[in-house]
């Protein structure tokens, strides 16, 4: 694994764990305050979107990179 893949792995655990933070703020704690775990979901959507745009992205760019060698033989 590079270290692009690592750092959108990192985004999506980092973003499951803001998610993990919410609920556990919002159901098991009963934190008062609504909006610290809807910022955490928000903050998690934003990690894990960004993640799974950026994996597109890349295996988008390593697709065309192929093709590029290929037409090059």
């Amino acid at each position: 694994m590079d270290n692009k893949n690592k750092t959108y792995t990192n985004l999506s655990i980092a973003g499951i764990l803001f998610l993990m933070t919410g609920y556990l703020l919002e159901k098991i704690i009963k934190i008062e305050m609504e909006i610290i775990p809807m910022a955490c979901y928000m903050i998690s959507i934003i990690l894990l979107l960004t993640s799974i745009l950026k994996s597109n992205k890349l295996k988008k760019q390593e697709k065309e990179d192929r093709q590029k060698r290929n037409l090059n033989k």
